[in-house]
């Protein structure tokens, strides 16, 4: 703690300086006619059209956060002088994963596509947060970009990059104290954007009383946690948790002693923490993967993709996400949950990979199935098979393990989060399996984890790029999927109820009925259609 002053620039002289970080941002001084050119609280950003949408591309919406500003809360875009070209995909958090864009802590920017910046329009806005866990990923991908599903529906379209890993979520509290009391600065990014949505919006023919959220994985893992945060409140009017329920966070106990962890890995230790602030990004970035592939993320984390998590702090998350839930902390906010079938299929890449899956046999799957990635059975190992063996008798034992995998791990986190959010009795809750599976009878198929998202954005040419399920992409009827799916998160995003004209009546969820739509080419309701309580209690986690 004494040693703090010797390593940090004071909050405010870092943001009165953040200037000459932006000394290479792309900030002019004239525009031409073609040229859309919005005024907003980040000053004036100037976009472009395509098919007749109007895009803007890595608006900054935060200062700076690197340098004096790594791992503290973020603070609003103050506008510079000129105008900034929104023309091209802004900085992505550093990441050891592959990106196509530039990295830079400085990510703190979004990206819209509107089908016209008429302030009296109001059209829904949609705004996605992106998959990758806690740890990876970004707005700037094909699979999630905007423009057909703003084309298509007439809706604004939102995406957001912010900090991840150990920038978005190490929590220093115990260690440095003060501003750096909570570890959950990435979602405090995501509260910082929605706000910033809030006030901008309208100035992009978007509704700032009609936002909806909605994201998978990952993103519906921070959704899950946003319902929660009490910062977070009335900022957003619906949302759309996809396969990524999650009812909890990890304590702080567990959080110290990871950053303990983190910090042995870098020579360090809490006397001299504070030189974290100029560690470089890298060796941040690989302190935690090692500590990953050494089995030492932090414990009570959800685990899919390790390393630093959300944490109970007590002020930006003042509990776990279930038990506020359940109190009534997004009473207001009426949620679609749900997953799809075949969630980890997308991990047997290839032919090869899809063969193996098929030819395993009963004793390969229960002893996965005893004690593996997704579920660990043990002794209940035969009565689970035996259940889900009556739901589907005809599928192969390495088909059948996938869906029970999928229904002990994302289907039993969606049943947990919408019972939560049922038992508050307030705005509704609507669940949902897709189950459309693609590919062709014959050929490769399965309702991957990762594959609804280019469905329900309009760009399912692109699904491969989050889920390596080739046979989405070549699926004879993957558009008329996509249309449904896309019609379907927009009408809900408009009215709070997913009443598509494409779908048979959906009633909402209740405890006792467990009322689900089964979203394919002919979607139907059915009651507690896997009958999945009767192996996985719908227990808070």
């Amino acid at each position: 703690m004494r040693q703090l002053s010797e390593f940090l620039v004071g909050r405010r002289a870092f943001i009165a300086g953040s200037a000459a970080l932006l000394a290479s941002a792309p900030w002019g001084s004239s525009s031409s006619e073609a040229d859309e050119v919005i005024d907003t609280t980040s000053g004036k950003m100037r976009g472009y059209r395509e098919r007749s949408i109007c895009v803007f591309k890595g608006i900054p919406y935060g200062e700076p956060v690197s340098g004096g500003g790594r791992f503290l809360p973020p603070a609003p875009f103050k506008p510079r002088p000129g105008v900034f070209d929104a023309t091209q995909y802004g900085p992505v958090c550093p990441q050891l994963s592959k990106t196509s864009q530039a990295q830079s802590e400085d990510c703190l920017v979004l990206n819209i596509w509107t089908p016209g910046c008429e302030r009296d329009r109001k059209r829904p806005v949609m705004v996605q947060i992106h998959g990758g866990g806690f740890r990876t990923g970004s707005g700037a991908i094909r699979s999630g970009e905007g423009l057909d599903m703003a084309l298509a529906q007439d809706v604004v379209v939102v995406n957001i990059n912010h900090r991840l890993g150990p920038l978005g979520y190490l929590y220093l509290g115990d260690v440095l104290g003060g501003e750096y009391g909570t570890g959950n600065a990435g979602n405090l990014d995501l509260v910082l954007a929605l706000r910033w949505i809030r006030d901008n919006i309208a100035e992009f023919g978007g509704d700032p009383s009609c936002v909806t959220v909605f994201g998978v994985s990952g993103g519906g893992k921070k959704i899950s946690h946003l319902l929660a945060m009490p910062s977070a409140h009335g900022l957003f009017h619906r949302a759309v948790v996809m396969s990524g329920a999650l009812s909890t966070a990890i304590e702080r106990p567990s959080a110290s002693a990871y950053t303990e962890r983190v910090l042995a890995k870098l020579g360090l230790d809490e006397t001299n923490a504070a030189s974290l602030v100029n560690t470089s990004v890298e060796a941040l970035l690989r302190a935690v993967a090692e500590l990953t592939a050494a089995g030492q993320d932090p414990e009570g984390g959800y685990g899919g993709g390790g390393g630093p998590q959300p944490l109970v702090d007590g002020h930006s998350l003042p509990g776990h996400p279930g038990d506020l839930v359940a109190s009534g902390s997004s009473a207001h906010v009426p949620v679609m949950i749900g997953s799809t079938l075949d969630e980890p299929i997308a991990g047997y890449q290839g032919s090869e990979g899809l063969q193996k899956l098929e030819t395993m046999n009963e004793t390969q799957i229960r002893a996965r199935l005893a004690d593996g990635p997704f579920v660990r059975l043990g002794d209940r190992t035969d009565e689970v098979i035996a259940h889900y063996r009556t739901v589907w008798p005809d599928i192969s034992p390495g088909a059948l393990m996938v869906r029970i995998e999928t229904a002990g791990s994302w289907r039993h986190l969606v049943n947990v989060l919408a019972d939560r959010k049922a038992s508050a009795h307030a705005a509704p809750t609507w669940v949902y399996v897709m189950t459309y599976a693609g590919g062709t009878p014959n050929g490769p198929r399965g309702a991957s984890h990762s594959t609804d998202i280019p469905l329900v954005m309009g760009n399912p040419e692109y699904a491969t790029d989050v889920s390596p399920t080739p046979w989405f992409a070549e699926s004879v009827n993957v558009a008329e999927m996509s249309r449904i799916m896309s019609d379907t998160w927009c009408s809900f995003a408009r009215t709070g109820v997913p009443d598509s004209k494409l779908l048979p009546s959906w009633p909402a969820y209740t405890q006792d009925k467990r009322e689900t739509m089964l979203l394919d080419l002919e979607p139907s309701v059915v009651l507690d259609p896997f009958k999945d309580s009767s192996v996985f209690p719908g227990v808070a986690l």
